[in-house]
């Protein structure tokens, strides 16, 4: 079978994960901010109520979570750009036609409609009074979560630049489109 890839649905992917992936670190960073939250208030009466020292116990466990957890927020924009480089390291990959380039700019300018109402979904959810402080922590994903159709038009303007350039720079063979 002759696979060429899934260059055209790249964009949508990308806005797919970006958001997903956002929306799964702000609950997953709110909640657990919350529980750590919870432990540290009943802390002091459980070291009342056991002869073990809980707040230790407290300290050695869920205190280096607590630190871990604040690691997400550098993590996440490393992730969004891998997933955006990562797609532009596919688009070189794929062997396409010069023909479906019409195809790929029809389909940049649907994907690029459609990071519009995602962005403002997420903006939504962002000013949600019980999730601010959590996504607030988050910067980096703010920002491109928030500047996603910009950040499409730039994986589709590098996308198409690199689909030229690769096709211009492939030897020519004889496989059929």
């Amino acid at each position: 079978m002759n696979k060429r890839g899934g260059f055209l649905t790249d964009g949508i992917v990308y806005i797919a994960l970006a958001f997903g992936f956002a929306i799964i670190l702000g609950v997953l960073y709110f909640a657990v901010t919350h529980i750590f939250g919870a432990f540290e208030e009943i802390t002091p009466e459980l070291d009342e109520n056991f002869s073990e020292n809980i707040t230790k116990a407290y300290d050695d466990t869920l205190g280096q979570a607590e630190e871990d957890m604040s690691l997400l927020k550098y993590v996440a924009v490393m992730i969004l750009i891998a997933m955006f480089l990562s797609l532009l390291l596919h688009g070189m990959l794929v062997r396409v036609n010069p023909i479906f380039f019409v195809t790929y700019i029809l389909v940049s300018i649907v994907v690029i409609v459609v990071s519009v109402p995602v962005a403002n979904a997420y903006e939504e959810i962002y000013t949600n009074p019980i999730l601010t402080e959590a996504f607030a922590e988050f910067a980096g994903m703010n920002f491109i979560i928030y500047h996603l159709p910009i950040w499409t038009t730039l994986l589709f303007i590098f996308g198409s630049i690199i689909l030229i350039v690769s096709w211009k720079t492939r030897p020519i063979s004889h496989d059929p489109i």
